[in-house]
């Protein structure tokens, strides 16, 4: 039988050390988590600064790919696609001073069918190719932060 967990890290909700301290916890059982979180209010188009609520781009490292056990699968529900360059900007932290280095993302999170079952959400509801597309091509962008190989693709739902 395999385990694995999540956890849904969003600089609004908790600080870094709670999820950090979180991830390294569960990182002690040795299984993978996801970290099917947002990277609220981190920069766009530089890779050393800050975010919402007190985290950092380096926290937010920290917990989707600086912990061993830590799968990264950001929220990338912006049509403009904000969300896609946070975590691009996040992963070219990462090439600079991460553990890990560059990291190499196993999918992303859409919630196109979540806002269907509730009338719509304005210009936060792409479609899962969408998400994929544009965490792809912000990575793409830049030789540093390549990632070719994006298995996945997943979208959320109510109930």
């Amino acid at each position: 039988m395999g385990v694995q967990g999540a956890i849904d890290d969003e600089p609004p909700w908790s600080s870094p050390a709670i999820a950090i301290n979180w991830g390294n916890g569960f990182n002690g059982n040795g299984y993978a988590y996801y970290d099917y979180g947002s990277a609220d209010g981190c920069p766009q188009s530089q890779p050393f600064g800050s975010c919402n609520a007190g985290w950092t781009q380096a926290n937010e490292y920290t917990v989707s790919w600086g912990i061993a056990a830590a799968q990264p699968i950001p929220e990338i529900y912006n049509q403009a696609g904000a969300q896609a360059a946070q975590w691009q900007q996040i992963s070219l932290w990462g090439y600079y001073y991460g553990t890990y280095h560059t990291i190499l993302f196993p999918g992303e999170l859409t919630q196109y069918n979540a806002c269907q079952q509730v009338g719509g959400c304005s210009g936060v509801d792409n479609l899962p190719v969408q998400g994929w597309t544009q965490l792809y091509n912000a990575l793409n962008a830049d030789s540093r932060t390549a990632d070719s190989n994006i298995p996945w693709s997943t979208d959320i739902r109510w109930g």
